[in-house]
């Protein structure tokens, strides 16, 4: 039961955004990584009103072992043995943009999409799950801060959880450290069928693009340990 609705979560946690292994010949490695940029990365890992003035080339991350890394967003997150990755493939099979397409045609498609799903892992206990993706920001919505990301999503999350069946709902947005800088932070607690579920979900802004980290977990709130196990690049 717990397995279908860590499903459902990660559904709830792509809805959030507003818009409606590493090789170079893997899925996600053949778009062209961003060369690591310090002076960016140190202005990005602080919330910031004003939209740069040269935007970092877009690119997905890669996943190896019980690592991930995204140049591009300048950030990576080392799990311990009991967590595992999901693959390119399953990464690909899962994101929609790739839907359909070849290898060939994927660096475009995955630069033209709004929504970029990037990394999944899931505990081995088969509740905690961890996710990443990353929404294409357009016109005016280039200028939103994370924090106020985090409080225009506040309302669809909720309701996305509850016709899951989720009840007692309790949502917050504060500031945390995450990857080395500090950043929006939706908290939600409720419960399924009588048990506890938690979820923080990270809002990250790079570039013209809003990344959303999300942790779950169940019966204990172990969701900021979870974040904590990412770091700056």
């Amino acid at each position: 039961m717990f397995q279908k609705l860590g499903a459902l979560l990660l559904a709830a946690a792509l809805l959030v955004t507003m818009s409606a292994c590493s090789s170079g010949k893997s899925i996600r490695g053949s778009v062209t990584p961003a060369e690591k940029d310090t002076a960016a990365a140190q202005t990005t890992a602080t919330e910031t009103t004003v939209p740069e003035t040269t935007e970092p080339a877009f690119a997905v991350g890669s996943s190896s072992g019980n690592r991930y890394e995204n140049t591009f967003l300048g950030i990576g997150c080392k799990l311990d043995e009991n967590w595992t990755f999901l693959s390119d493939e399953q990464i690909r099979e899962n994101n929609a943009a790739a839907a359909g397409m070849m290898a060939d045609e994927y660096q475009k498609q995955v630069q033209d999409a709004d929504v970029v799903y990037d990394m999944m892992a899931n505990h081995q206990n088969e509740v905690d799950t961890l996710s990443l993706n990353m929404e294409k920001l357009s016109g005016a919505a280039k200028l939103v801060t994370e924090e106020q990301y985090a409080q225009l999503s506040l309302e669809g999350l909720e309701g996305s959880l509850s016709s899951m069946g989720i009840e007692n709902i309790q949502t917050s947005v504060e500031k945390i450290s995450f990857a080395g800088g500090t950043h929006a932070c939706i908290r939600l607690e409720g419960e399924y069928s009588g048990v506890k579920v938690y979820e923080s979900l990270v809002c990250y802004k790079r570039g013209g693009y809003m990344a959303l980290a999300c942790a779950c977990t169940w019966m204990e709130d172990g969701t900021q340990a979870i974040l904590d196990a990412f770091y700056a690049l």
